[in-house]
């Protein structure tokens, strides 16, 4: 009978993140051990939260709570959101100049958070400082800029290998480190099936993209840049996933990566996509043990 060592993948995606616990919790309930998680970004901190105790419930009550703490404390987040509606004069008139006051910041700064804040927010939610600390080995992702390649973290400094991963280029500040620029794993390896394969014999990948597009109303070059990446990225973890024994892709709402507000829908979406699977999951484990 063959060792099962199955490696779970923790795509990134901000705010659909939540959507990885919802995953995690399915799994759990089906008594499915996980052996490795690799994380990139959203998925870095929920693959990192879990991996201190191997506890969904944990992990679902401490997001919540520093969620709630957190949630208004960056007016940013709020306007940086494509599906932010303004409907009264007041509401376009502030739109209007918090637009360009954005154009002009982002010729003479690197980002618009700072990395201490990112920091104190991810210290919150993971309370462990070392990868050695951790229950269930991890694998954190992020991206260099000048090389363009991945760089995979697992030892030593769990928070800062967090910070980089999630370091969104342009929105937060990027770690320079000699003539090294890292940022968000997710630019280079939005799935990082790749990082389990010497590990583990089985991995399971969770594309948690904003996978519902809608109609673009307003055709500038905001939108038309915006909806350009979106489905460059999406077509790069469809490959990505593809790597992976299995897939699953919860329906993330069209949730845009800061609308934190759905976290409790994204949460219950990741359950539902592994019940819907959880049978056919475990007949491919089973067969894979038996070999």
């Amino acid at each position: 009978m063959t060792e099962l060592r199955l490696g779970i993948a923790l795509g990134g995606g901000g705010a659909r993140g939540a959507a990885h616990i919802g995953v995690l919790n399915g799994l759990e309930q089906a008594d499915i051990q996980i052996s490795m998680i690799a994380g990139v970004s959203a998925g870095s901190v929920i693959g990192a939260m879990y991996s201190i105790h191997g506890n969904v419930e944990w992990v679902e009550k401490r997001f919540k709570k520093i969620l709630a703490k957190n949630l208004n404390s960056n007016i940013f987040i709020k306007y940086l959101s494509s599906s932010s509606k303004k409907t009264s004069f007041f509401g376009n008139a502030k739109l209007f100049f918090f637009e360009h006051f954005l154009q002009i910041i982002r010729l003479h700064k690197k980002s618009i958070i700072s990395r201490n804040t990112l920091r104190r927010v991810i210290s919150d939610l993971v309370p462990v400082k070392s990868f050695e600390d951790l229950k269930i080995p991890l694998k954190i992702c992020a991206t260099e800029l000048n090389t363009g390649k991945n760089i995979t973290y697992d030892s030593g400094d769990l928070i800062n290998a967090i910070v980089k991963s999630c370091s969104i280029p342009g929105i937060i500040e990027p770690t320079i480190q000699n003539k090294n620029i890292i940022v968000d794993g997710g630019v280079y390896l939005p799935i990082p099936v790749q990082v389990l394969e010497q590990r583990c014999n089985f991995t399971i990948a969770v594309d948690i993209s904003q996978n519902e597009l809608s109609i673009l109303n307003k055709v500038n070059m905001k939108n038309l840049k915006g909806r350009s990446d979106l489905i460059i990225s999406n077509h790069l973890k469809k490959l990505l996933s593809k790597q992976a024994d299995f897939i699953i892709k919860p329906n993330t709402l069209g949730a845009h990566w800061s609308s934190f507000h759905k976290s409790d829908l994204l949460i219950r979406e990741g359950e539902i996509e592994v019940q819907n699977k959880i049978d056919n999951l475990k007949e491919i484990l089973k067969n894979k043990a038996i070999r």
